[in-house]
C-alpha cells in the first residue's frame, strides 16, 4: 500500500479544490510535468525526486522522503494549502506535525469506521468458531452413538 502525503486546502472543515492552473502558476521552473506518467517531478541535488500526482483537487505523493516533504511544504505555502499525511497529521516541517482543526471530524469518523470493522470481524470469528464447535459436537455425538451400537 504505502504512505500517502497530500497537499490540500480546507476551509471550515470543507476541502476546497486546488485548480490545476494554480499549480502551474505556483511551481518554480525546477518542477517539470511528465506527460507520460501525468505527474509533476522535481529533482534535487543527490538525484532525489519529488513526484506529485494531481487528483480530486489535491496533489499527493507516495512514500515521500524528508526532502520531498520539504518541497511539498514550499509548494503548499505558495498555494495557500497544507501538507497532510495518511493519519491526518498536518506537517509544519519535515519532522514536525500537528492535528489540524479541520481534520478532527475526519479522525473521529476514521476511528469509528475502524471500531465498526473490528466489531464485525469479531462477530464473524464467533460465527466461525461456533460452526467448528458445532461440527465437532455433532461428530462426537455420532461417534458416541456408533460406539454404543457396537456394545
Amino acid at each position: 500500500m504505502g504512505y500517502h502525503v497530500s497537499i490540500l486546502r480546507t476551509e471550515d472543515k470543507v476541502q476546497r479544490n486546488i485548480e490545476f492552473s494554480e499549480i502551474h502558476s505556483a511551481m518554480s521552473s525546477e518542477w517539470k510535468f511528465d506527460t507520460k506518467q501525468k505527474c509533476f517531478e522535481k529533482i534535487g541535488k543527490d538525484n532525489e525526486i519529488c513526484t506529485l500526482w494531481y487528483s480530486n483537487g489535491e496533489l499527493w505523493s507516495k512514500n515521500p522522503s524528508q526532502w520531498a516533504i520539504i518541497q511539498m511544504l514550499d509548494l503548499a505555502d505558495s498555494l495557500g494549502a497544507r501538507v497532510r499525511g495518511d493519519e491526518f497529521e498536518t506537517y509544519i516541517s519535515d519532522n514536525n506535525t500537528y492535528l489540524h482543526p479541520d481534520d478532527i471530524s475526519l479522525i473521529k469518523k476514521a476511528n469509528k469506521a475502524g471500531e465498526d470493522l473490528i466489531k464485525e470481524s469479531l462477530r464473524e470469528q464467533k460465527r466461525i468458531r461456533g460452526v467448528f464447535i458445532g461440527f465437532f459436537l455433532v461428530i462426537g455425538a455420532i461417534a458416541f452413538v456408533m460406539g454404543k451400537s457396537f456394545e
